[in-house]
């Protein structure tokens, strides 16, 4: 799914834009759903869920609402958690829909993360992005633990690599025009699920953005 410095630049772009109460919490918020344990923590870290007896997947949204949706009012770390679910649902369409990636021929996926590490150095100079993120204090204590088990230490260390120097290569999938193509359009939609939050209704679908149709 999207790497945290794109959720980190979606989340630098909402802020200029929309209100928040701790942008610290928010931040982390935002990026601490890829820090799980491991693939079935990662699973449920993410929410994700199967749909009928179908291969039809999605991101349970509702039952993330239904649990946390009171915390989202007042604590911007759930909050930011939320809106990452919502941002790898739009990653999810935008590369495999739009962009038709495909991940089965051999050698695809290493060169994909070689795009990525160029892309992370091209957003952090573009939004002038800086390593200051820190895990809250008494994180273990945070109620999303119940959900899954997060290696917060060893995730911040590798958030640290994201910030050193790259030698630049020739992309082979994921360009800087589609990066900003993509940040455009999930801050417009990260925007209308804020302004319907703010009315105490939704306006994100994950029905309709399930994969495996």
């Amino acid at each position: 799914m999207a790497s945290r410095i794109i959720h980190l630049a979606i989340t630098n772009e909402l802020i200029k834009q929309h209100e928040f109460s701790d942008v610290d919490r928010l931040r982390f918020g935002t990026i601490i759903p890829d820090g799980a344990a491991n693939r079935e923590e990662y699973l449920s870290s993410h929410f994700k869920m199967k749909i009928g007896n179908e291969n039809e997947r999605t991101y349970d949204l509702t039952r993330y609402r239904t649990l946390f949706g009171d915390a989202m009012k007042t604590d911007d770390f759930y909050l930011g958690y939320y809106l990452h679910l919502i941002q790898d649902l739009l990653y999810r369409h935008f590369v495999y829909d739009k962009y038709h990636w495909d991940p089965r021929p051999e050698g695809h996926l290493g060169r994909l993360y070689d795009d990525y590490r160029q892309i992370n150095a091209y957003l952090i100079r573009k939004y002038e992005m800086q390593n200051d993120i820190h895990i809250p204090a008494d994180f273990e204590t945070e109620r999303i633990n119940e959900i899954a088990s997060f290696q917060t230490i060893h995730f911040m260390e590798e958030f640290k690599k994201d910030f050193e120097p790259v030698e630049y290569k020739e992309r082979f999938f994921f360009t800087d025009s589609m990066v900003d193509e993509y940040i455009l359009w999930a801050v417009q939609f990260c925007k209308k699920e804020l302004e319907a939050l703010m009315e105490s209704t939704y306006y994100f679908d994950e029905y309709e953005w399930s994969w495996g149709k």
